[in-house]
């Protein structure tokens, strides 16, 4: 949690930005990065909402909006056959996909696929997305 927050510290996003896309203080921010305050005195709240941020951003790197309309059209194809073994195969080919995307992802932001903790903490950021 700590590597991706400091990302997001380190990077040239204003403080303002960050902090009108979080809640945090932008004060706070501005502490974090002059390392006036570090992250382990921090509330967790504002280390968490900082980490979701981040996620979110970095995720968007992959996720983007001709990405997301390909795969509705996919969708609405699969919808629209009434071949149920061709949906199938069309279904196995978008899994296919979905997991390279999210393999990609996963690299970005420093997940390994041996690291299950990591990959069970992405899943519950993005199901408090929805």
């Amino acid at each position: 949690m700590k590597d991706v927050v400091k990302r997001l510290l380190n990077s040239d996003e204003s403080a303002y930005s960050i902090s009108k896309e979080t809640g945090v203080y932008a004060s706070i921010i501005q502490r974090l990065r002059l390392k006036q305050q570090t992250l382990e005195y921090s509330k967790f709240d504002n280390v968490e909402k900082l980490y979701n941020y981040q996620i979110r951003k970095e995720i968007a790197l992959y996720l983007n909006e001709s990405d997301y309309e390909q795969f509705s059209e996919k969708m609405l194809s699969i919808k629209n056959t009434d071949d149920y073994q061709r949906k199938f195969e069309m279904l196995k080919e978008l899994d296919k996909e979905i997991l390279k995307i999210f393999g990609n992802v996963m690299s970005t932001i420093g997940m390994s696929k041996n690291n299950k903790p990591k990959i069970d903490e992405l899943f519950n950021v993005l199901a408090r997305e929805k």
